[in-house]
């Protein structure tokens, strides 16, 4: 089983009845916050999260569920799209050999069991929360794949009050704050 820590989109529309999905309302408190509280509730072997205005091909899921059970992280690709998925502006493939994983929480499923003995733990009250954790989990996961052949993660892009799209002068330093906790947490998980 398969949830998503923050928001389910499409997802959660079309499955609203089905028992393996749980809608979380929580205090806009952040990404961060968010996706904590959603890894703390879910019951299932892997996590994956899903922002709330991208759009996850069910398909996906039946794939992932066709994956190595032993994985501790597994990355698929995804394409960036904006207005409609049929609107594609770019795909995103990432090699087999994993030395580029994509540097998000929301191109991967991780292991539930794994994510819990690391206590992996998302910054909270920081823009690209992704960044520190990522790079920190993959460096853990003693085995990590690439799923072949399938995306099925759009990833919507220029969208109206967007997160992403309230990138300011301040910006840089937001993502330099993001290394910052991620050079700390580097210390913390040796």
């Amino acid at each position: 089983d398969y949830y998503a820590s923050r928001g389910l989109g499409d997802v959660y529309k079309r499955q609203a009845k089905n028992k393996r999905f749980k809608k979380i309302n929580i205090d806009n408190s952040g990404l961060g916050a968010a996706r904590n509280r959603g890894v703390s509730e879910a019951e299932g072997d892997y996590l994956i999260f899903l922002d709330s205005d991208d759009i996850l091909d069910i398909e996906l899921l039946n794939k992932l569920n066709q994956q190595d059970a032993d994985a501790d992280v597994i990355v698929y690709d995804y394409i960036n799209f904006e207005g409609t998925k049929n609107n594609i502006l770019k795909k995103n493939y990432f090699p087999e050999n994993m030395v580029n994983y994509g540097v998000v929480a929301w191109n991967k499923a991780y292991k539930k069991s794994f994510w819990d003995k690391n206590v992996f733990l998302f910054p909270v009250g920081i823009k690209y929360e992704d960044t520190p954790l990522v790079h920190i989990i993959m460096g853990l996961s003693t085995k990590n794949v690439k799923m072949i052949g399938k995306s099925g993660y759009y990833y919507r892009q220029n969208r109206k009050n967007s997160i992403i799209n309230e990138a300011s002068e301040g910006d840089i330093l937001m993502r330099f704050n993001a290394l910052k906790i991620m050079n700390e947490s580097i210390k913390i998980y040796h």
